[in-house]
């Protein structure tokens, strides 16, 4: 690492610890760390609950995270991925996909991945049957998330579910879709 980044990483690391923590009442919280990205994305910090930084990892472009029980990190490279790095950042395995926003590690160990794509066509007539705004356009392309369950041994798909093909079900459960976008599907979690 260059002189440079370097004194860019401490300023960066220092700047996190005179602004994690605020108040902090030990008798009204749960002690345990928290784990979060950086604005841009290029480093997971996890604090403690006085706003120490215990440990840092050099990411590209990550945004949501997770300690995993043997102490590895995986995270989500913004729309890129699913990485898993070790202690000292080094890559241990990469998922390409269009993941956002959420992923799952299950107890068998595959990984449940929530992923959005752009330019899928489908009939927006089937949502807006019961509410037509004439200021929507009717027919796609239209964005829509889908969840996979990947092995990561394999990096092969065990399972798929897309939202779109899901459409009366969704429906019948009370799901009630916005009318003024091409975004209908989108989805925060997979849990």
């Amino acid at each position: 690492m260059s002189n440079k980044r370097k004194r860019d990483y401490d300023a960066i690391r220092r700047d996190i610890e005179r602004q994690c923590v605020l108040t902090y009442k030990p008798r009204k919280c749960y002690t345990s760390y928290t784990l979060f990205s950086t604005y841009m994305g290029n480093i997971f910090c996890l604090i403690n609950m006085e706003g120490n930084v215990v440990h840092t990892w050099r990411v590209r472009g990550a945004k949501v995270g997770e300690i995993l029980p043997d102490g590895h990190l995986m995270y989500g490279h913004m729309w890129n991925g699913l990485v898993k790095i070790d202690w000292n950042s080094k890559e241990l395995w990469y998922y390409k996909c269009s993941q956002h926003h959420d992923f799952a590690v299950m107890p068998n160990g595959h990984v449940m991945i929530l992923c959005g794509i752009r330019g899928k066509d489908f009939p927006l007539r089937l949502i807006l049957e019961e509410r037509r705004n004439p200021k929507v356009r009717e027919e796609g392309p239209f964005a829509t998330c889908y969840i996979i369950e990947v092995d990561p041994v394999t990096n092969e798909i065990v399972w798929e579910w897309w939202a779109d093909e899901h459409i009366e079900e969704l429906k019948k459960i009370g799901v009630k879709f916005p009318i003024q976008a091409d975004d209908i599907f989108h989805t925060n979690t997979c849990e």
